[in-house]
């Protein structure tokens, strides 16, 4: 329903064309077929998968000489041979999603307790220096430490992986990636999120405290860093608006930290009792997962342990 320039004004606004093709990668072609539908054809410059792989909504295949072609098995009533823009970025973002991470890795392997043993894997890319081991350490670490407070941990394996390209870090469920030197704060936020946006969904743009809220304060828990989120100076214009949809900090970028991820934790620090907090996000856990929770499910939880919590809450501007 959209034109071309309108397709690639969207495209340029979120950034699309600096994240694809991903580093390494080259595209070759992209094209339609009939029945087929679109298909891009990419080049590997490192490692590439070595079998077909077919995730419902893409195939990646690979070729002997470097190519993987990227497909969708079909597309119903196009029968217009031009590729599109809105094809590609839906194919390219369909494989990316499933396979979000390859590369030439170093690799160590671990168990983590939760109680029931959970197979850890962490990968540091071979252009980054970090070593292996403090990675692995920490992560069967921090997964015993937050399923003792949240509930087990809910998949059968866990894996992270280091690449040169990432700053900071971002989830899926049951892997993460990082970027270099991220064994401090990021590796507990973002393990924090198989709980807060991996187990219990959330409409993230809607109301992105639900889990980055959540996940800085499960952060703060395992870090000891909740009484320094306390005294954090909260910008002016973001204060008492952690429960603003994205669309409210479109245009204050700036203050979207601070605002959603740091005022979330310190509102649900705000309610008392550390203990009884980290048991209350237990009980929600437990009533909401595998679902798309909204804040409703969060205050019932909190209500049970926490009868002012509408109350406090609202003060960062958070409501049922």
């Amino acid at each position: 329903s959209k034109n071309i320039d309108e397709i690639q004004g969207t495209l340029a606004e979120r950034q699309w064309w600096d994240r694809f093709p991903p580093e390494g990668v080259q595209i070759v072609s992209w094209t339609v077929a009939m029945g087929l539908g679109q298909i891009v054809t990419l080049r590997s410059l490192q490692t590439c998968p070595r079998c077909v792989i077919w995730s419902g909504e893409c195939y990646i295949a690979p070729k002997a000489d470097g190519q993987v072609i990227l497909g969708a098995t079909e597309e119903d009533g196009n029968y217009d041979r031009r590729p599109t823009l809105a094809g590609i970025a839906a194919l390219a973002t369909a494989a990316l999603a499933f396979l979000p991470t390859v590369g030439r890795f170093t690799i160590e392997s671990g168990t983590a307790h939760v109680p029931q043993s959970v197979a850890v894997t962490v990968g540091v890319d071979a252009g980054v220096g970090d070593a292996v081991q403090p990675y692995l350490d920490k992560a069967v670490r921090v997964l015993e430490d937050f399923s003792r407070r949240f509930g087990p941990y809910a998949w059968p394996v866990y894996t992270l992986a280091i690449t040169p390209g990432l700053r900071g870090g971002i989830e899926y469920p049951g892997h993460t990636m990082q970027g270099p030197g991220t064994i401090g704060r990021t590796t507990s936020h973002e393990i924090g999120h198989q709980w807060f946006y991996a187990l219990v969904g959330n409409d993230q743009g809607r109301d992105p405290w639900l889990d980055e809220g959540l996940a800085t304060y499960a952060e703060g828990r395992f870090e000891d860093t909740l009484e320094t989120a306390r005294i954090v100076q909260i910008p002016a214009d973001a204060r008492g608006h952690a429960g603003e949809a994205v669309t409210f900090w479109e245009s204050r970028p700036e203050a979207y930290y601070a605002g959603v991820y740091l005022q979330g934790a310190e509102a649900l620090a705000a309610l008392g009792d550390l203990a009884r907090v980290d048991c209350a996000l237990r009980l929600y856990a437990a009533t909401a997962a595998y679902r798309v929770a909204r804040p409703g499910n969060l205050f019932a939880a909190l209500d049970r342990l926490f009868p002012a919590a509408s109350e406090v809450l609202a003060g960062y501007g958070l409501r049922r």
